[in-house]
């Protein structure tokens, strides 16, 4: 509210303060801004919300049910005070406030392992921690599957009905090695997924292998390889087959499919 400026009436026209429409607005207005500055008790009564804080001393809480001398409301109503002091004046709460129950949870929380966001790292995994093999997963699985110990030819080969799948895997590529090559002409071969009754193709194992590229070497090993690509999951029970589906011209000898994988 702006402060108010007394007009200092003074009797008869002499004096300078005519009894007119803008002194007695004025007066009028000063009585307004009073009014609208003045605090009204509502009926309910006068609520916390309008105290200033620290405004009511705990011994004039004369109406406070049950009344402030039980002790339990003044036990409660002391504590609450020394906490919220505690907190509010010296930057939080200190540890030795709080029973030993709270210390000893807040000692067990402090020396709880946090699991990292990026995951467990395998330095904190103990050497025998026994983890079951089925809570494992991108374990490399290698294999070599014989097709032909001796000359080449059309077919599943040597073990013609395959290799059983002991756990779960996925086959992501194929090398085919050769022990001697072809006269001359070319070889295609694949993997495949027999299951009992039927065989399917896994896609992207299939290749043709000239002759050329038949003799082991660094310069060969591209030709000889392959990613699977499509219907590479094995499952316990599957069978995989490495199967010819050409050959050259005087075929060469030995055949077989060194196999890189994961368990899944």
């Amino acid at each position: 509210m702006p402060p108010y400026s007394k007009v200092n009436w003074k009797n008869s026209e002499a004096g300078g303060t005519p009894l007119s429409a803008a002194n007695l607005d004025r007066m009028d207005q000063g009585i307004a801004d009073l009014d609208a500055a003045t605090y009204r008790k509502p009926a309910s009564g006068i609520p916390g919300s309008d105290l200033a804080a620290g405004a009511v001393d705990f011994d004039e809480l004369s109406t406070v049910e049950p009344a402030p001398g039980s002790k339990s409301v003044q036990a409660g109503v002391s504590f609450a005070a020394q906490m919220y002091g505690s907190y509010e004046y010296s930057g939080g709460w200190s540890r030795g406030m709080l029973a030993q129950d709270v210390k000893d949870d807040l000692t067990k929380a402090a020396s709880a392992y946090q699991k990292p966001a990026t995951g467990i790292p395998g330095s904190d995994i103990a050497a025998d921690a026994a983890i079951p093999f089925s809570k494992l997963a991108g374990i490399p699985c290698d294999m070599v599957i014989v097709h032909s110990s001796g000359t080449r030819k059309t077919g599943n080969g040597d073990i013609s009905v395959g290799v059983p799948i002991q756990r779960r895997m996925i086959v992501d590529s194929v090398e085919y090695q050769f022990g001697t090559a072809d006269a001359s002409g070319s070889t295609t071969v694949k993997l495949a997924k027999r299951k009992f009754g039927s065989t399917s193709t896994i896609q992207g194992t299939s290749v043709t292998i000239s002759s050329v590229n038949q003799s082991d070497g660094n310069d060969t090993g591209a030709a000889r390889t392959t990613p699977a690509e499509v219907n590479n999951t094995l499952e316990v029970g599957d069978r995989l087959v490495v199967q010819v589906e050409s050959v050259g011209t005087t075929p060469g000898k030995i055949l077989c499919a060194a196999v890189k994988g994961r368990y899944l």
